[in-house]
């Protein structure tokens, strides 16, 4: 994969369009452990910053936001692993690192532009929001699909959905006060 301007807008245009054929296209590159990481950590951080200027608070952070957006990310690199290698998925830790960090980028992006656009047209700003929720969500699930050769879209999104559960509650319950 080319790294100039033009090949990234256009793999980023087509992520949207047709994910699936994107993470075809992505899961047999090999990028290295190291670089995955680094790419892993650098996404987390501009997330923070988005996140903190978002916000509209300079104060609301950043670093912590960091911290948090880069255990969710992996958690869920390495969830997918997990729970998709019990149930028969193929994938390797590098690919998943690989397709999970460039879906990461790719939601970065649209949340920049949707940060742009919920200034332009703030009244729709919440539906904006979930437009890019929905379209990540999915974006995930067809990446998740892909990397661990999966036939069924609908049993990959009920995992997901399992896992998001499941992985809210343990939360709950270690910060939940004891009664």
């Amino acid at each position: 994969m080319q790294l100039d301007m033009q090949s990234l807008m256009r793999l980023l245009g087509e992520t949207l369009r047709q994910p699936e054929m994107v993470a075809e296209r992505l899961k047999p590159d090999y990028v290295p452990r190291k670089i995955l990481w680094m790419a892993i950590v650098i996404l987390s951080v501009l997330s923070a910053i988005l996140g903190t200027i978002s916000s509209g608070s300079l104060i609301a952070a950043p670093f912590g936001m960091a911290l948090m957006t880069l255990g969710l990310l992996v958690i869920t690199i390495f969830g997918s692993q997990l729970i998709c290698g019990w149930f028969g998925g193929t994938g390797t830790l590098d690919q998943a690192m690989y397709l999970l960090s460039w879906q990461h980028f790719v939601v970065l992006c649209l949340q920049a532009i949707g940060f742009i656009l919920s200034l332009a047209l703030a009244p729709i700003a919440g539906a904006i929001t979930l437009a890019i929720g929905l379209i990540a969500f999915w974006q995930m699930a067809v990446f998740i699909k892909v990397l661990h050769d999966f036939t069924s879209i609908g049993r990959v999104i009920g995992g997901m959905l399992g896992f998001y559960f499941i992985f809210a509650f343990v939360v709950l319950m270690f910060i939940a006060p004891s009664a």
